[in-house]
């Protein structure tokens, strides 16, 4: 989580070994987010950014391939 004095950034990473289970995997981040609902703490920020995001651990790739803004 990162904070200034307006906003609050929240992320939920998702670890995936191929690009199939990295789409699994990001609305797994998704749904975590709001079932969780991450960054509803007080103090309340005037702006609330959650993004989820999943790096693709396949050799190829190895790199954050998927994200969402929740």
């Amino acid at each position: 989580m990162i904070e200034t004095n307006k906003r609050r950034i929240v992320f939920e990473f998702k670890y995936a070994q191929n690009e199939t289970e990295a789409k699994i995997k990001l609305n797994e981040a998704v749904e975590q987010i709001k079932t969780r609902d991450y960054g509803n703490i007080l103090p309340k920020k005037a702006e609330l950014l959650r993004i989820a995001a999943v790096f693709n651990a396949d050799p190829k790739v190895r790199a954050f391939t998927l994200s969402q803004q929740v």
